[in-house]
């Protein structure tokens, strides 16, 4: 009789154990690090979703990860085009430091990306991309273990779809995946069915054979082309949509879904002329760099939230290490999102360069002047510093950036200014020379400097073939020749730094310029001959934002105080065929 409590006891020890045991090994297989899949969608506008308040359904797939995960309210991008977008939140470095601001840059060794970071915790990292710039000798998807990338282009979302899935499926756990649709960049080609499922009884027909493509840079087309290219983009973000819809399919299937932290972005937005033009690249409206972001990882966050808070494309990187369990001894300049999803609160840390309320994003293509933003939840401040054009917005009382605050006495624009002037590069030393306008003759600027002194640091910001600057050995006279067409800038800088120019305009034609507006000084006459120094020339001319606005013909000269231009990095050379691609996208002349 004594035996057998005994081994009653004995079995359920053995029980208890043996449940031990099971629960044990629960726990470390849902400790197992998770896989990542993070979606890139190109130039995807977070208010044309319906997570974000679009009364079209254009995105019923991503809706219903949003449903149940974390949507970002305010997420944003650190620059208006791929490359440098890429660049950016693959780092978390801010562009000005990673250097990937150009179509030849090429990401620095130095740099460690986070498909690297991801391999170095034991994850196997692959890729599908749809775009020229971030592959192979760029070395912005470095650390990629398998990359699919598009023939020419020639991919479209359910393909990409399925070329993603065909690496998950032989990929070994856990595994990194980033997926670039690219349906959603202009020209918007869609099939018929697709764009029918978003169009509203009244729309123009949106595969009318008018284009706004003829439009110029600052010309708003018809309102009805606007429209049209409006449906047509709902019709690819649906598109897309669906394309998404089969790789979520995949996930469920093969019982991924719990074990996958599932991100869904942007690289940037697009605009549809609601400043002056269409597209992406040439502005920092909030059109251009607002993104969406949706965050889905079951096995942590269980319930649906939406964060109100600001936060940026830099802060993905640190989120998925935390979120993945992999370490980085890096400096970044983002913090993981983490503590503002799990507490409401961001994480404390030191701010290199802004406080993490602050975003900064830049422009850096060729076709328009650099200009970089400062941006929060309240309040935005954008800085072209090649020309020294200023705007600052209130975005809770003027989301859609009409009213220009700038010189009107706020407080925050002097404390936002200063924030910007502390990043190296914002500010180009010295002498600007502006044309605006598109006259038919030729407009003629030499500039002369007394003995001893010489031109140095000479940068040119303008479409290839529109202006000719000369400069002779002896660096003591400098000449532009240009046809104007839109805008046209030219930077210098003299030695010694307060050394007297003289500057002679002259113009052929009837339609040049009448005057050159000098600094905050006024006007001195076409062909007449006037010496400047610093402090008779510093200040943009009150006249050049009209002028630039209204495209009229003009000359335009003032001096600024600032830093040495940066110098680019490592380049690489763009092959014929690829320029012929970037070319066709409306990227490069």
């Amino acid at each position: 009789m004594k035996g057998k409590p005994a081994c009653g006891l004995s079995l359920l020890a053995a029980g208890i154990m043996l449940s031990g045991l099971v629960l044990s090994s629960c726990t470390r297989s849902e400790q197992a690090a998770p896989n990542v899949v993070l979606i890139v969608v190109d130039a995807l506008r977070p208010d044309f979703l319906g997570c974000y308040g679009y009364g079209r359904p254009t995105s019923p797939n991503i809706d219903r990860i949003a449903r149940r995960g974390v949507v970002f309210e305010n997420a944003v991008a650190h620059a208006p085009w791929t490359k440098t977008s890429f660049s950016t939140f693959l780092t978390s470095l801010y562009p000005f430091q990673h250097g990937v601001v150009g179509w030849e840059s090429v990401m620095p060794d130095s740099v460690l990306t986070l498909p690297e970071a991801l391999r170095a915790a034991g994850y196997s990292t692959m890729a599908v991309i749809n775009m020229l710039g971030i592959t192979g000798e760029f070395k912005v998807t470095r650390g990629v273990d398998k990359l699919s990338e598009a023939d020419k282009g020639e991919r479209d979302a359910f393909g990409t779809s399925a070329d993603a899935v065909e690496l998950m499926k032989s990929a070994p756990r856990p595994f990194f995946i980033m997926i670039h649709y690219f349906d959603t960049h202009r020209p918007y080609r869609v099939p018929a069915e697709y764009v029918d499922l978003v169009r509203k009884p009244g729309d123009p027909d949106p595969f009318s054979a008018q284009s706004a493509d003829g439009a110029r840079e600052g010309e708003r087309p018809p309102q009805e082309i606007t429209d049209r290219e409006r449906v047509l983009y709902g019709g690819c973000i649906r598109y897309v949509d669906d394309a998404v819809g089969n790789l979520l399919k995949y996930l469920d299937k093969a019982g991924l879904s719990r074990e996958t932290i599932f991100i869904l972005t942007a690289d940037h937005g697009e605009a549809f002329w609601e400043h002056g033009a269409m597209a992406h690249g040439s502005n920092l409206y909030d059109e251009a760099i607002r993104v969406p972001l949706v965050i889905d990882y079951p096995r942590k966050y269980n319930r649906p939230q939406r964060v109100d808070a600001q936060v940026r494309h830099i802060d993905l990187l640190p989120t998925i290490l935390e979120l993945a369990g992999a370490s980085d001894s890096r400096r970044r300049e983002g913090t993981s999102l983490c503590p503002l999803i799990e507490t409401g609160k961001r994480q404390a840390a030191p701010a290199r360069w802004l406080p993490q309320d602050a975003a900064l994003c830049e422009c850096s293509l060729k076709k328009t002047p650099d200009s970089r933003c400062i941006r929060t939840n309240d309040l935005k401040l954008i800085v072209e510093p090649a020309t020294a054009l200023c705007e600052l917005y209130d975005l809770r009382s003027d989301p859609k950036e009409n009213v220009n605050l700038w010189g009107k006495g706020s407080a925050a624009a002097d404390s936002f200014f200063r924030l910007l002037a502390r990043i190296p590069g914002t500010s180009l030393n010295g002498w600007r020379v502006a044309l605006t306008g598109e006259p038919t003759g030729m407009v003629e600027v030499d500039v002369t400097l007394a003995r001893g002194s010489r031109v140095t640091g000479v940068h040119k910001v303008s479409a290839p073939g529109a202006m000719a600057v000369d400069v002779p050995a002896d660096s003591t006279s400098l000449s532009i020749r240009a046809r104007p067409r839109g805008l046209q800038v030219v930077l210098f800088d003299v030695e010694p730094k307060d050394a007297r120019v003289r500057f002679t305009v002259s113009t052929t034609g009837t339609d040049g310029p009448k005057a050159v507006n000098v600094g905050e000084i006024g006007a001195r006459r076409i062909g007449e001959r006037f010496d400047l120094g610093p402090r008779d020339a510093t200040g943009l001319p009150d006249a050049f934002g009209l002028f630039r606005t209204q495209r009229a013909a003009g000359v335009h000269i003032w001096w600024l105080p600032g830093d040495e231009m940066r110098k680019p990095g490592e380049r690489a050379v763009l092959p014929p065929e690829a320029k012929k691609r970037l070319r066709a996208l409306g990227y490069i002349q």
